[in-house]
């Protein structure tokens, strides 16, 4: 078990430190560890959440989504709003 810190979970995973950082907010990413402020990754979990993305073509279900939806535009709203009810 080697323990990693953000920059080198990043070298380690081909992963930006950027994407990693939103992972860890919004979900969707490796296991990690918190001590105080520091964020550590156990290289056996960043392996399980590789082997986790892996698909064997486009039409494979993904991972859980992270929560997170696309935001209809505003027209997209009002067109729905004017539609007559039931149809």
């Amino acid at each position: 078990m080697a323990i990693l810190d953000v920059e080198e979970a990043s070298a380690y995973t081909k992963t930006p430190v950027s994407t990693l950082n939103k992972l860890r907010l919004f979900g969707g990413g490796p296991v990690f560890i918190k001590k105080g402020r520091r964020v550590q990754y156990d290289t056996a979990d960043l392996d399980g959440w590789i082997q986790s993305l892996k698909r064997k073509s486009t039409a494979d279900a993904g991972p859980a989504s992270s929560g997170r939806r696309r935001r209809r535009s505003r027209a997209s709203e009002r067109a729905q709003e004017l539609e007559p009810a039931g149809s």
